[in-house]
C-alpha cells in the first residue's frame, strides 16, 4: 500500500492512499490509484465541494506515478502487506474488477468513498476476520470536527 502525504492543492489537503502491485522476479510494479478525475470540469471545485464528483480506478507504471508526486514535493510511505495467497488472490480479483472499463468510475465522497476506503474495503474483504475494526472517533467527537484539522 502506498501512503502520500499532502499536498498544496485543496484537493490534496488530505493525502491519498494506492496500492502497489508488484512481482519483482518479472520487474513489474503497477499502481492501482482510485484518485482520478476531470481538473477541467468547470464546476470542478463546486462538484467536489458538494460531493458531485465522478472519480476512476486506472492502474499506471509505479516508477512514473512515485516520480509524479515526488517531483510535487509530496511525501511518499510505502506500507508492505503480508498477505497469504488467498487474501492476494482476493485483493487482485477487486482491484481486476475496479480496472474494468464499466467499473472504474465511481462517485467520490470525502469521507464514505474514496482512494482510502476503497482500500479499506478491499483489505477487510480479504482479511475477513483478521481485519482490524476501522477508527472509532473519541465521544462527542463528529465527522466534522476530526476533519476541521486538514483544512
Amino acid at each position: 500500500m502506498v501512503t502520500v502525504g499532502q499536498g498544496r492543492d485543496a484537493f490534496t489537503l488530505a493525502g491519498h492512499s494506492m496500492l502497489l502491485v508488484e512481482n519483482k522476479d518479472k520487474d513489474f510494479a503497477q499502481l492501482v490509484n482510485w484518485g482520478i478525475f476531470n481538473r477541467k470540469d468547470p464546476n470542478f471545485f463546486t462538484n467536489f465541494l458538494m460531493g458531485r464528483m465522478d472519480y476512476m480506478a486506472i492502474t499506471d507504471s509505479a516508477p512514473n506515478l512515485l516520480n509524479h508526486y515526488a517531483g510535487r514535493v509530496r511525501t511518499i510511505w510505502i506500507h508492505p502487506l503480508r498477505l497469504t495467497q488467498r487474501q492476494n488472490s482476493s485483493v487482485l480479483g477487486d482491484i481486476a474488477w475496479w480496472i474494468r472499463p464499466e467499473n472504474m468510475r465511481y462517485r467520490y465522497h470525502f469521507w464514505e468513498k474514496n482512494c482510502a476506503t476503497i482500500i479499506r474495503d478491499i483489505l477487510a474483504k480479504a482479511l475477513g476476520s483478521q481485519f482490524r475494526k476501522p477508527y472509532d472517533a473519541p465521544n462527542g467527537q463528529t465527522i466534522r470536527s476530526f476533519g476541521m484539522p486538514f483544512f
